[in-house]
């Protein structure tokens, strides 16, 4: 059975998804970059790219109840992977 999600809950349930792509997008586009890394920044990848599957599995379980502190979180590891991408560069 489907529950219906109200406006504001979809709403926000869509943002979520929108950074959770945009931070496989920065994950893809990184690992791109990774062979050319040393050990330190494979270490730094392997802690954010956690936190990516960490964030992904929390969304996957609370869903339609998805809470604000996700979407900081999401907004704090997105910051954290564009600045790992551009210390790559």
């Amino acid at each position: 059975m489907t529950q219906s999600v109200p406006g504001n809950q979809q709403k926000e349930n869509e943002l979520v998804r929108r950074e959770l792509k945009e931070l496989v997008q920065l994950r893809d586009e990184i690992r791109l970059k990774l062979h050319l890394a040393g050990m330190e920044a494979k270490s730094t990848w392997a802690d954010l790219e956690k936190q990516l599957e960490q964030l992904e599995e929390r969304f996957g379980y609370e869903g339609d109840h998805i809470v604000e502190t996700t979407q900081q979180i999401a907004a704090e590891l997105r910051n954290a992977f564009r600045e790992f991408k551009n210390r790559l560069i």
